[in-house]
């Protein structure tokens, strides 16, 4: 691997408390504000996999299939409105809507991992820009499902069909993968956890901020690195994935529909879909492998204009986005592209360091290799646990580890010399039942009783480094760590 390249994602800074002045008033379908469909255009730049879950196991590799409809490919609206919505979020300085399957950790370890005001809202009282325009459910009363009140969004996507391409043709591509021997399944490799800090949390704990993968044109390249580095690294456990994905240069055709948004929620809905001119979204699987990078483009946008301002029954008016002209640009300078970009950004320094940093990571076109840590660098490399994610992307590969000074022998000043810290003996250990254990950020708990909370554990504290399973019987050590007791020298019985 070469040393230096980057780190295929990386995170988008927190600009300060967001706001959460937005209101619900109960009566979405209001005759104010602005009422319409934008329809847009999707053009694939690197494959494209978006799927069902779906595999076949053949032998050493596994077959993943892509969503379909009649033999063709669509993408789902909800893929699209979580994309979208992710930059709406960023660039409005809202809140972490939905604290998705990359952190676990800020999930066990309770919101205080979030900057306050960035955890998802909770009230339909205090919303942030995002969730009054996609949506929200209040978190309840504690009294059951029914004490949860649900904010229908004022922004809809339609499913993305195929509009031109090879039909019915998809183009197979090669991703690493591992046989899992403790499941029997052929799982894919995948990405340095939260549970490895240094590179998702700060130094006092909080996470560093959104995270989103860089693009690069050279995917295939990317992929050959990993093929090549993974298959020496597993030997016999090394399997392929095999994702059947649509090619380079299929377009898809899908509308984006919205209902009383003002003036500035529009603006940020065009933002989250078309983005900047030399920017481009990520959708779909494989993305730290350069797979899935698309570009939106509004085509054409339908207003409805109500009976006050027509004088007569309300209408709907046209605009097509793809004729120059002030013609194609008569919605209060709304849909001026050069417009809604400056508008959305402007908000001061911080807000200005945000945006540089979300145009640098979703910059396109690009020809960079990205490349992950692998688990030799992590296990071997001085010091790898303590270089922070801002080190790596700059270079930093090896970190002194630095100790604390011995303490000199013989009496000290101010008494006898403190006893010395032994193993801990065969009467130490202790046994229990694995609580719960988290395969993908390697961590768990054990029970311990009278404590609801159990026993810290990490993978790297179990004996071979094996995963452990929720009931499994374990035997154990009490050790110290950075934040209290943990099990250390576990034995899986």
């Amino acid at each position: 691997m070469d040393e230096l390249l980057r780190n295929p994602y990386d995170f988008v800074p927190f600009e300060g408390s967001p706001r959460h002045d937005f209101k619900a008033n109960g009566q979405h379908a209001t005759t104010e504000g602005l009422t319409g469909e934008i329809a847009c255009e999707l053009t694939v730049l690197t494959p494209l996999f978006v799927g069902t879950g779906q595999r076949i196991e053949q032998g050493r590799q596994a077959l993943f299939h892509p969503a379909v409809v009649r033999d063709e490919p669509y993408i789902p609206a909800k893929s699209l409105k979580g994309m979208v919505r992710s930059v709406v979020e960023t660039a409005s300085n809202s809140c972490m809507g939905a604290l998705s399957e990359e952190y676990p950790r800020i999930r066990i370890l309770g919101t205080r991992r979030v900057p306050p005001g960035y955890s998802p809202c909770t009230s339909v009282r205090g919303l942030c820009l995002a969730c009054a325009m996609f949506g929200m459910v209040e978190a309840g009363d504690g009294t059951g499902e029914e004490s949860k009140v649900a904010l229908a969004g004022r922004v809809w996507l339609s499913d993305a069909h195929l509009s031109s391409g090879r039909s019915g043709k998809f183009q197979e591509v090669e991703l690493p993968g591992r046989f899992n021997k403790r499941e029997g399944t052929i799982a894919p490799i995948g990405s340095p956890k939260p549970a490895h800090e240094t590179f998702y949390f700060s130094e006092n704990g909080q996470c560093l901020g959104r995270k989103f993968y860089y693009r690069t044109r050279l995917w295939s390249d990317t992929l050959r690195r990993y093929q090549t580095a993974y298959r020496q690294a597993f030997g016999e456990d090394y399997r392929m994935i095999v994702l059947e994905t649509v090619p380079v240069g299929a377009t898809f055709a899908f509308k984006a529909r919205f209902l009383s948004l003002s003036e500035g929620e529009l603006d940020h809905l065009l933002y989250g879909l078309c983005l900047e001119d030399g920017m481009c979204h990520h959708l779909g699987y494989g993305k730290p492998f350069g797979l899935g990078s698309v570009k939106i483009e509004a085509k054409s946008v339908r207003v409805l204009r109500s009976e006050s301002e027509s004088k007569g029954p309300a209408l709907y008016l046209y605009y097509d986005l793809t004729q120059s002209g002030p013609e194609a640009f008569q919605i209060w300078d709304t849909l001026d592209r050069e417009g809604y970009e400056v508008r959305v950004w402007d908000r001061g320094q911080p807000a200005q360091q945000v945006h540089q940093k979300l145009a640098d990571i979703l910059k396109w076109p690009r020809d960079e290799v990205f490349f992950y840590p692998d688990f030799t660098w992590f296990r071997h490399t001085e010091g790898s646990g303590n270089i922070t994610l801002a080190e790596y992307q700059q270079g930093v590969r090896s970190k002194p580890i630095t100790t604390s000074p011995r303490p000199p022998r013989g009496p000290t000043p101010t008494g006898p010399r403190p006893p010395r810290e032994t193993a801990p003996s065969p009467s130490d250990r202790r046994r229990g039942r694995v609580q719960r254990f988290d395969p993908d950020s390697s961590y768990g708990f054990i029970e311990v009783p009278g404590q609801q909370r159990g026993l810290f554990v990490h993978i790297n504290n179990v004996r071979g480094k094996v995963r452990l399973r929720p009931g499994q019987e374990v035997e154990y050590s009490i050790g110290s760590g950075p934040k209290g007791d943990q099990a250390v020298d576990v034995q899986p019985l």
